[in-house]
């Protein structure tokens, strides 16, 4: 099974555990918790990529809109999509994939990939660089959490997170370390960042920790980097959210953030909001995703409709509760109040 297929820490107190999330079948969808007025509401929902054989993990979903074709959209996606990849190196990989309606997808292709490292948890951003510049150019900006052997993957604080850069979203750069085991707050690392731009100069690095202390085990930091100086330099980060929210995947909003998150019960994505990006209370608008007791949902990813500012897209890997069955990413839109 995928060595960072797991994300998801059990309890508050115990330590880092991989659990996996399996397949999400047509004939068997997540169910939104009871809405009731004045919460979001399902419209449509839909597998985005239907399970290829018995190894496939994939999720962690990632999506930008294409800058310079404007109907064009990307998404990447983290872990292997059958036992041939798995097979190749035994490593977790990056995928992408592209659409015209945000529904239906291009089959993911591999764009990164380590006989040395698993790389998960994709999270991209796109940059004018040297912004103001008459040479500009457009720089897609990919932050995503890496670990090496297994057992580096399972040491408590050794997922962190690299950086790569590309031009067209397919050819990456080598992932290199922007932030280590020693965070700048904690020992705990850097797992499964969070990418939202602000400017052109200032990106805010959202991302958890696993400390296997449960005064800040699954808590989320925050850093920030200007990539106009360098793509890969982050501060030191602060703390933004207490434990227990992993997996955080943050949205920049009209009326300020929305930090999707996994629970820690688990079965469930929930979501906080926020006017500042720094502090953050439950968002009581969202029903959540509950998969209870036999299924799972988790590492969602918010992508808002072009044209209809109150829709969104939220993707997400789900699936039975067994750890060896396979995970696919499931897409349902949404409608605000």
């Amino acid at each position: 099974m995928s060595i960072r297929s797991g994300h998801q820490l059990v309890t508050p107190t115990g330590p880092a555990q991989r659990l996996l999330i399996a397949i999400g079948v047509a004939c068997f969808l997540p169910v939104a918790s009871d809405a009731i007025t004045g919460q979001d509401t399902v419209l449509e929902t839909a597998v985005i990529y239907p399970q290829e054989d018995g190894c496939s993990q994939l999720y962690s979903p990632t999506v930008l809109q294409d800058a310079a074709q404007p109907g064009l959209f990307h998404m990447w996606c983290g872990g292997w999509k059958n036992c041939a990849d798995r097979d190749q190196y035994g490593n977790d990989r990056i995928y992408h994939s592209t659409s015209t309606n945000l529904r239906n997808w291009t089959a993911p292709t591999s764009v990164i990939n380590s006989a040395g490292y698993h790389f998960n948890d994709p999270s991209v951003i796109a940059v004018s660089y040297p912004a103001g510049s008459p040479s500009a150019r457009l720089v897609y900006l990919m932050y995503l959490t890496g670990c090496t052997t297994v057992t580096d993957c399972y040491t408590t604080g050794h997922n962190v997170t690299y950086g790569a850069t590309s031009y067209d979203g397919v050819t990456w750069s080598t992932p290199q370390l922007v932030i280590g085991i020693n965070n700048g707050l904690n020992n705990g690392g850097a797992w499964s960042p969070s990418a939202v731009k602000i400017s052109e100069s200032l990106v805010y690095l959202y991302f958890f920790v696993n400390t296997n202390d449960p005064a800040t085990d699954g808590s989320v930091q925050r850093a920030t980097i200007n990539p106009q100086v360098d793509f890969f330099r982050a501060t030191s980060p602060i703390r933004v959210v207490l434990p227990y929210h992993v997996n955080p995947d943050v949205l920049k909003t009209a009326s300020g953030y929305e930090m999707l998150y996994d629970s820690g019960t688990p079965f469930r994505i929930n979501r906080l909001k926020s006017t500042d990006g720094i502090t953050f209370v439950d968002d009581s608008s969202f029903p959540g995703i509950n998969g209870a007791p036999n299924y799972r949902a988790q590492t969602g990813h918010a992508f808002p409709v072009p044209g209809s500012p109150q829709q969104y897209w939220l993707y997400f890997g789900w699936g039975t509760a067994p750890v060896a069955d396979p995970i696919v990413i499931n897409g349902w839109r949404w409608q605000r109040p």
